[in-house]
């Protein structure tokens, strides 16, 4: 009985891929809260990724506090994210029309709905129902300017905990929160036709035979043979695109007690069969957490890395391990490891900061540390498990990034 699921889930996945508008978005977006709440609205960066109809957004940052007059710190700010799951169908008909080659959309509008959750400074909504509409105006192949907005209805119960006046720095932070909300975006698309990357389906014949499945009820355990026809089932859908060029972006990971991230970079990726291996450089602002002693979590540090580093990886593709030598599926999980060295200068920033270590400066550091992957096609989302080399106790607690594979090298066909 699996052969045939795993052959239909194949041909679905397979007969999707050929068909679907696929992209990501990389832009900000406006939250928007109550006028007077404690909070002012603020522009989120944030990533959008579609495949399939299936949407995943994601945005985080900081705002600032309206009563500035309390004891509230001068560079402290509180954090936030806003994420979102659904479904958003893109009406893909409006095209330049010279020949096939060249046919691209040049206007595409796009209208969905999703479940989600926004939060700040440890309160917010339990979930929120959304409805999603934007238009992306295409301006080169392969790259859209996006405008939208997400709207919907905040349910207020406690994802977290709802501070009232013991809050050390902001009382009732639920008020902020409207129940009815209008969140504008903006951003960048990359988009493309998942057939211009698809390489040969791995596929393997199975041979007709009696089989035997079996189900347990009330401790029981039933068996019952039948007779599976047999035939060519799809293992792997593999992409030919081996090596690309990725610019990458890295995200807030949007809680109280760290800095906002605000870094970029770039790397070579090599993707063939069960093997993933990445040449990395970033440089920029990474914000971290002190895990030690008491001031282990605290919300009112608010630390970051000034941070410039190359590094090689290598991962395993856990999506292949069937097709562990041939040619790389479409669909990718990559758990793997990053090596390489650093410059890193520590700041810390709160009212405590007198209690802390003195801060941390070191330059071509060595640097390890574990990472994961989650791609779809040439889009790209990692999470890296980073420590300060020689402050095992400054932590980020997993970093987010989004990125955007560009072709270098194709398989032939």
């Amino acid at each position: 009985m699996i052969k045939p699921f795993v052959f239909l889930l194949c041909v679905a996945a397979g007969s999707v891929l050929h068909a679907q508008y696929s992209y990501m978005d990389v832009g900000v977006m406006r939250m928007n809260y109550k006028n007077k709440g404690p909070f002012k609205d603020a522009w989120w960066p944030g990533v959008s990724i579609q495949f399939a109809e299936f949407q995943f957004s994601r945005y985080a940052g900081e705002v600032s506090v309206r009563d500035t007059s309390s004891n509230i710190p001068t560079d402290w700010k509180p954090h936030g994210t806003y994420w979102n799951v659904g479904f958003v169908h893109s009406f893909t008909k409006f095209y330049i029309r010279k020949n096939h080659a060249d046919k691209r959309p040049i206007l595409t509008p796009s209208l969905g709905f999703g479940l989600g959750n926004w939060r700040t400074h440890a309160g917010g909504s339990v979930f929120s129902l959304s409805l999603s509409g934007a238009a992306a105006i295409n301006i080169l192949p392969g790259i859209s300017l996006t405008a939208g907005a997400e709207t919907g209805i905040n349910f207020k119960g406690l994802f977290g905990v709802d501070y009232g006046p013991s809050d050390p720095f902001v009382n009732n932070v639920q008020s902020a929160f409207p129940r009815f909300y209008f969140n504008p975006k903006f951003g960048i698309r990359f988009y493309y036709d998942f057939k211009k990357a698809l390489g040969k389906d791995i596929t393997e014949y199975v041979e007709p035979g009696w089989r035997t499945s079996y189900t347990v009820s009330n401790g029981w355990r039933y068996y019952r043979n039948y007779w599976d026809k047999g035939g060519t089932v799809t293992k792997v859908i593999t992409t030919k695109e081996i090596i690309t060029f990725a610019p990458t972006l890295f995200f807030p990971r949007a809680y109280d007690g760290v800095a906002v991230t605000k870094a970029a970079g770039a790397k070579l990726t090599l993707r063939y069969g069960i093997f993933a291996s990445d040449l990395q450089y970033m440089k920029g602002k990474i914000g971290f957490h002190l895990d030690d002693g008491s001031f282990a979590g605290s919300t009112q540090q608010q630390c970051y890395w000034d941070y410039e580093g190359i590094s090689a990886s290598l991962g395993i593709n856990v999506f292949s391990l069937r097709a562990a030598f041939k040619s790389p599926s479409i669909i990718r999980f990559v758990l793997g490891k990053r090596f390489g060295v650093a410059n890193i200068s520590s700041h810390y920033r709160g009212p405590n900061t007198h209690i802390l270590p003195p801060e941390f400066s070191g330059k071509n550091l060595k640097t390890n540390h574990f990472y994961m992957a989650a791609e779809l096609g040439r889009f790209g989302l990692s999470w890296d498990f980073m420590k300060n080399p020689e402050r095992k106790y400054e932590v980020t607690g997993g970093l987010l990034a989004a990125y955007y594979m560009i072709p270098l090298v194709k398989r032939k066909e």
